[in-house]
């Protein structure tokens, strides 16, 4: 009985302990045809079932002949049963054939194995069974790795003044014999301008590896070759393709990707092929710039990319008090390095709650204040128009402050209500300021003969019946102005 390597196997046969120990399989080659022997004293059959934990269960599975089985890849293990009559001799040597297709073993390790083993045994003696177990097939292991870099002092290879190369697009296909290519995988370079093909290769066979260029990409001179030590520059053309870094664009545009041919053996199965590229640079400059004093919101940010490498910028919407001036954003906000460039993006203040200033007399709502002689009294409105942010002040107005009319006749009393200053924020805010009329001094009538000085007697009011001869005061307290 052959059982085939299958997730988490056993072997067939208990130990002396008898424990069935772990087989170990991580590799788990399908059967794709049925088995020959070498002479027709067997019987052949073969069973779909899933393996069992114990040599019983497998003996106990669903057996079928040959013309049963109709996918031999669903084909789980096989035994040969001798036939009635028929015996083995001493040093007779009985084979058994049989095809198997491996898996793809990119995602396995290189000591991953698939082992096989055949259990025999005489008649129903299966606890005297024994087990060949010495069948194992393995896996090759390839792998290409690629360091892209800008080499910024041009000396052919890469070290520590130079610009690594990230999220730069490649395609590694795979050739046929005709030349015919077939996609293996594609990505971008990581943050360190790195491409790993470990554990992604199964096969052997010609290889080619593209990296999407810029417009102004070069190699890098000299051309020093990379060694295990040495990280240098390997490819040695240019080839067009459909770009991925404007894959938005429409359409497409074609532009170069730098190539290399890669031949990947058993007796050499890994290659070291690196791109190194020389390009101009350029300075991008961001400012972000308050128009009320020409001064910086925040600090300029300086970056320096290659040339006709995309960059993107965006305006500040996080400042609690200033928003950017939609209407003066800057065309260049998104373009890609060409020359030294300066995007200024242009900042006003946002606009605040108002401040409402009332100035009543105390008990009255009627408004005190106006800004002149003339004109008709009215609460004060400091606009909050784009102001966030900025101090602000209210005054009493009794008296005159910073040349305001001051209001004629009264005088502060008690205390105000509402924040008297403070800030522009996104609340409205009211203040109060409460006065009360000045005192005059009073008003005495006097009624007297014109020939003696002396006081007439006279009705207290108009209609009274009480006749007083003092004169008569009119209290000017909080009367001022008054008629």
């Amino acid at each position: 009985m052959d059982v085939f390597p299958y997730a988490n196997d056993k072997f067939i046969v208990k130990d002396g302990s008898g424990n069935y120990l772990d087989r170990d399989s991580k590799i788990y080659p399908k059967a794709i045809s049925g088995v020959t022997a070498n002479n027709s004293k067997f019987d052949i059959y073969y069973s779909t079932d899933a393996p069992s934990a114990t040599i019983e269960g497998n003996i106990g599975a669903t057996w079928l002949p040959a013309a049963s089985i109709t996918d031999w890849s669903a084909v789980t293990m096989f035994k040969a049963d001798l036939k009635s009559g028929q015996s083995i001799t001493a040093g007779e040597e009985v084979l058994f054939n049989y095809k198997v297709e491996m898996p793809d073993t990119k995602d396995n390790l290189a000591a991953d194995t698939a082992n096989n083993s055949v259990a025999s045994w005489r008649g129903n003696n299966v606890d005297g069974a024994n087990e060949f177990t010495d069948s194992k097939v393995g896996t090759h292991k390839y792998n290409i790795a690629t360091h892209a870099f800008y080499d910024l002092n041009n000396n052919g290879v890469y070290d520590s003044t130079d610009l690594n190369i990230a999220n730069r697009p490649y395609i590694l296909v795979k050739l046929d014999a005709t030349g015919n290519e077939t996609v293996v995988e594609s990505g971008t370079t990581d943050s360190n301008g790195n491409i790993s093909f470990t554990n992604k290769l199964s096969n052997a066979g010609n290889y080619k590896l593209y990296v999407e260029n810029l417009t102004g990409d070069s190699f890098a001179s000299p051309n020093v070759a990379s060694t295990a030590t040495v990280i240098g520059n390997d490819f040695t053309s240019f080839t067009t393709r459909a770009s991925v870094i404007k894959a938005g664009q429409t359409p497409i545009p074609n532009t170069p990707w730098s190539t290399v041919d890669i031949s990947l053996t058993r007796d050499n199965p890994s290659a070291i092929k690196n791109l190194g590229l020389k390009t101009d640079f350029y300075n991008l400059t961001v400012k972000h710039i308050k128009d009320e004093d020409g001064s910086n919101l925040v600090a300029d940010v300086v970056t320096r990319e290659p040339r006709d490498i995309a960059y993107t910028t965006a305006a500040i919407t996080t400042d609690p008090n200033f928003e950017v001036d939609t209407a003066n954003l800057p065309a260049n906000a998104n373009v890609s390095y060409t020359a030294d460039t300066t995007v200024t993006y242009h900042y006003i203040r946002r606009n605040a709650g108002d401040v409402t200033v009332h100035h009543y007399e105390t008990g009255k709502t009627d408004e005190l204040y106006a800004v002149s002689a003339t004109a008709t009294p009215a609460a004060e409105v400091l606009s909050g128009a784009r102001q966030m942010g900025k101090p602000y002040q209210t005054y009493r107005r009794d008296v005159s402050t910073a040349g305001s009319y001051p209001i004629p006749h009264y005088h502060l009393v008690g205390t105000f209500t509402g924040p008297a200053s403070g800030t522009f924020d996104a609340t409205a805010k009211t203040v109060i300021y409460f006065y009360e009329r000045n005192d005059a001094p009073d008003v005495t009538i006097k009624y007297v003969d014109i020939d003696t000085g002396a006081n007439l007697t006279r009705p207290e009011s108009l209609g009274s019946s009480v006749m007083i001869n003092t004169p008569t005061v009119l209290s000017g307290t909080n009367k001022e102005g008054l008629a």
